[in-house]
């Protein structure tokens, strides 16, 4: 319906469109279909309501547990945690926008302010939690002595890169330190596990 109103021939009339493009993404949100809520969103930027408006659509996409409860391995659920951190990093991207083009409405602003907390809340948490499951699809079926030479091998390769990078050129020490501290990062992850052995 609200396409077929855009759709109609062009009066000039911006404000309008701009109303209708706005009512459409309710309306596709309130249908639970965020992805085209999205889309009549973008088309009504910049207007401030269409900020919050994809703050919204991209909370309500990292809200949707469905990939998450299809997961059936560690590297899936840490794939589906990722795109609910992505979601939930969107929507506050949004809502802060939205805030920044229009913060006079006390009332709006509240609003913003309290999605926008919990959207930077939710990314940081389903961040850590990819990354838990990242480490548990690593060492699955691992036992101490093999995760101890996973630590081994992964500082030896990090020291490996980072004593010859200092006789570098700039550009190519800059990228052998960065892959030199990946590796160190990498083993330092592993020794939680260890732990819980």
């Amino acid at each position: 319906l609200y396409r077929k109103a855009l759709q109609a021939p062009d009066d000039g009339n911006e404000a309008l469109a701009e109303r209708i493009r706005l009512n459409a993404g309710l309306a596709a949100l309130a249908a639970n279909e965020p992805e085209q809520a999205i889309d009549f969103f973008r088309e009504a930027a910049p207007h401030p309501n269409a900020s919050e408006g994809l703050g919204l659509a991209y909370y309500a996409i990292g809200k949707d547990d469905a990939s998450l409860a299809a997961a059936t391995n560690h590297t899936m659920r840490a794939s589906a945690f990722a795109e609910k951190e992505k979601a939930f990093q969107n929507a506050a991207i949004h809502f802060r926008e939205a805030l920044q083009r229009d913060p006079r409405n006390a009332e709006f602003a509240a609003r913003l302010e309290t999605n926008l907390v919990s959207a930077a809340s939710l990314a940081r948490q389903y961040r850590e939690s990819a990354k838990q499951e990242r480490l548990e699809a690593r060492v699955e079926n691992k036992s101490c002595g093999e995760i101890l030479s996973m630590i081994r091998d992964d500082s030896a390769k990090a020291y490996a890169l980072a004593v010859p990078a200092f006789t570098n050129a700039a550009p190519a020490q800059i990228e052998a330190l960065e892959e030199a501290s990946v590796r160190q990062k990498s083993a330092s992850e592993l020794w939680p596990a260890l732990t819980r052995m």
